[in-house]
């Protein structure tokens, strides 16, 4: 009794060239080397890291306030970090006298980098130390607390309290706002949310 298999012609090789015949050892080492300046070529056409704007302070605008911070990121093509070192211990309250910036470009803002902030656990609950509050704003369209705007998808929102945002008939006035963006990651906030 017969039985027909089939062998390929020439078993696989690694570093073969078209037909099965391996490389050389130079002509590998060339191609390995080529690959490596290739991929180095590649890593230097990526964009720059991400720039670090940090908030040190609480007041409303000005330096090291978290509109600047906010200006200065949308100014900053590409992904950003907004970070907080506000000094003195406890809650940290910003409250904007002017709506806040919108936020035009991709932005982690992380209130959790602020000293003595902490991500809620299993056992324990976040503690919160920025908060961003619209109570000296009067209410209406366009106050918000953050509005994540057109070219900002891919941002996020993370240990803040955001609230007293004032909500008037026919008119806005939310802690956060999403507006022809997404796929944000929003997540660890108190949000002062309108029950309709």
């Amino acid at each position: 009794m017969t039985t027909n298999t089939w062998t390929p012609p020439h078993p696989p090789v690694p570093h073969a060239r078209p037909g099965g015949r391996p490389l050389s050892r130079p002509r590998r080492r060339t191609c390995h080397g080529l690959l490596a300046l290739l991929s180095a070529a590649l890593a230097g056409a990526a964009p720059a890291s991400a720039s670090i704007f940090t908030v040190t302070t609480a007041d409303e605008a000005g330096p090291g306030s978290l509109r600047q911070a906010i200006l200065d990121a949308n100014a900053q093509p590409g992904l950003d970090e907004i970070r907080f070192a506000i000094p003195g211990a406890g809650v940290q309250t910003i409250q904007p006298l002017t709506p806040p910036p919108v936020i035009t470009d991709p932005v982690h803002i992380d209130g959790y980098t602020q000293p003595g902030s902490a991500a809620a656990t299993a056992t324990s609950p976040a503690t919160l130390l920025i908060e961003l509050s619209g109570a000296l704003l009067p209410g209406g369209p366009g106050v918000n607390g953050i509005t994540l705007g057109p070219g900002s998808s891919g941002s996020s929102i993370r240990g803040l309290s955001i609230h007293r945002f004032a909500r008037v008939v026919g008119g806005t006035g939310h802690a956060l706002l999403l507006l022809g963006s997404g796929g944000h990651w929003i997540a660890g906030n108190h949000l002062n949310v309108a029950p309709d």
